[in-house]
C-alpha cells in the first residue's frame, strides 16, 4: 500500500492552483513542495468543477443533490415505481399472444421471415 498522510489545509491547495494559473507547471511543483503532480492536477480540476468552468462531471452543488435524491429515493423503499425484471409470464393482460396479432402485422412478419411471437405491450 501506499503511503498516508494528512490532508493538505484548503489555503496550501488554493496556492497551488493559483500557482498553475500562474503559468508553473503541476510536475515543477511537486518537485519544489510535497504533493505529487497528480495531486495537484485533480485539486485544479474540482476547483473547475467547483467554479462551473468545466464542461464534464457536476459542480458541488449538483453532486450534493444528486446524492440528496439518491437518498430520498432509498429511502423511499417500495412505496416508489418498481424497475425490477419481472419473472417470465407476469406480465398478465399486457401479453399479445400469436392469435392477437393484427393481421398486416403477422403478414410482415412473414415476410420478414419470422412468425408472430409474444408481444409485450407497455
Amino acid at each position: 500500500m501506499g503511503k498516508t498522510r494528512a490532508a493538505y489545509p484548503p489555503e496550501f491547495r488554493r496556492q497551488m492552483i493559483e500557482l498553475v494559473r500562474a503559468g508553473r507547471s503541476p510536475e515543477e511543483l511537486a518537485r519544489e513542495f510535497e504533493p505529487t503532480a497528480q495531486s495537484i492536477r485533480k485539486w485544479l480540476a474540482q476547483s473547475e468543477h467547483k467554479a462551473g468552468r468545466c464542461d464534464g462531471g457536476l459542480t458541488t452543488a449538483e453532486r450534493e443533490e444528486f446524492d440528496r435524491l439518491r437518498r430520498e429515493t432509498a429511502s423511499s423503499g417500495s412505496s416508489g415505481r418498481s424497475f425490477q425484471r419481472r419473472p417470465p409470464g407476469s406480465l398478465g393482460s399486457r401479453t399479445r399472444s400469436r392469435d392477437s396479432c393484427v393481421p398486416s402485422v403477422k403478414a410482415a412478419l412473414r415476410l420478414a421471415g419470422g412468425g408472430c411471437r409474444m408481444l409485450a405491450w407497455n
